[in-house]
């Protein structure tokens, strides 16, 4: 049953179902129907599911002769559609708001009058929904040597969709600001790496386990403003990409300064300060001049652990 007064939470409905046979080979599925009220009525529900498969290899007779010293060798893949509904709009943008300005004086013969008027606030979006994800992941467990080593790796390839953003191209002619739409598209891959050693000597246990993760992300859609050269371009970047100015060190001498481009907003350049690239080749260093500087090579993370008792 779901609470149609929830105030600003989703509720949920899941269910799942799991199959093994012969401890060899694996199903398991799920799926949840979520509910948010602060989307329009016919907006508020989302499907959800993921569907997996699993196989021990180690549990095959054709592995036989490896049984003293490999203990499991798994392969698994997942598939699922996941949403976003939290914390990714305001409160209840579908519907059209009316807000009261201060109140505003007028002579009135030798007295005053006071009248107040009625503006509408930011466009409402009675579209607007959950943002979504396809998500993909293949990985493989194994231990080894009486449970000693276990090792883990795993590749993810997740297609983000209808997320929120604001179009770039919308001109503000009637003096409104518009309001976020099920518009952008993302794409994010990634491998994870762990491994754990484990042992004792006598009654003293040990452990110690490393960890390596690396992601890539791209921005496949965004309504960006049409820009002049392609690489003012956020589309097809990373999406954590960085824009900026290209530093080429400083300015030595006023005849430098006089032979350089023109930095727009600045007019009182002296030796010493930053002197920037004109990627344009315009003379002018101002918003075509920037490009991506951080932020656009994949991200790293790796880790130690180690234990004692």
């Amino acid at each position: 049953l779901i609470n149609y007064d929830l105030p600003r939470i989703p509720s949920n409905v899941m269910q799942t179902m799991g199959y093994d046979y012969d401890k060899k080979y694996f199903v398991q599925l799920a799926m949840t129907e979520s509910y948010y009220n602060r989307y329009a009525e016919n907006k508020r529900w989302g499907t959800f599911y993921a569907a997996g498969l699993g196989w021990d290899i180690s549990r095959e007779n054709f592995m036989d002769g490896t049984n003293d010293w490999l203990d499991q060798l798994k392969l698994r893949a997942v598939y699922g559609r996941t949403g976003n509904g939290i914390d990714n709009t305001g409160y209840y943008t579908y519907y059209q708001t009316y807000e009261n300005n201060a109140a505003s004086w007028y002579s009135m013969g030798t007295s005053q009058g006071q009248f107040r008027t009625t503006y509408e606030s930011a466009l409402a979006n009675p579209y607007i929904t959950w943002e979504k994800a396809n998500k993909v992941n293949v990985g493989i467990d194994a231990q080894l040597f009486n449970g000693r080593l276990s090792i883990a790796a795993d590749y993810y390839n997740d297609k983000y969709f209808d997320l929120l953003q604001t179009r770039g191209k919308s001109i503000e002619i009637i003096g409104q600001s518009y309001p976020a739409e099920n518009i952008g598209k993302q794409r994010r891959t990634g491998v994870e790496l762990q491994a754990t050693w484990q042992d004792n000597i006598a009654d003293f246990n040990y452990f110690i386990t490393a960890n390596w993760s690396m992601e890539d992300s791209k921005i496949l859609f965004m309504d960006e403003q049409n820009q002049p050269y392609d690489y003012l371009r956020q589309t097809g970047r990373a999406g954590n990409a960085m824009f900026g100015y290209i530093c080429d060190g400083f300015f030595s001498s006023d005849e430098e300064i006089a032979n350089s481009p023109v930095i727009k907003g600045y007019s009182n350049i002296r030796p010493g300060d930053l002197k920037y690239r004109d990627l344009n080749k315009d003379g002018v260093i101002d918003d075509f001049d920037r490009c991506v500087i951080g932020g656009d090579k994949p991200t790293s993370y790796f880790g130690l652990e180690y234990g004692f008792n």
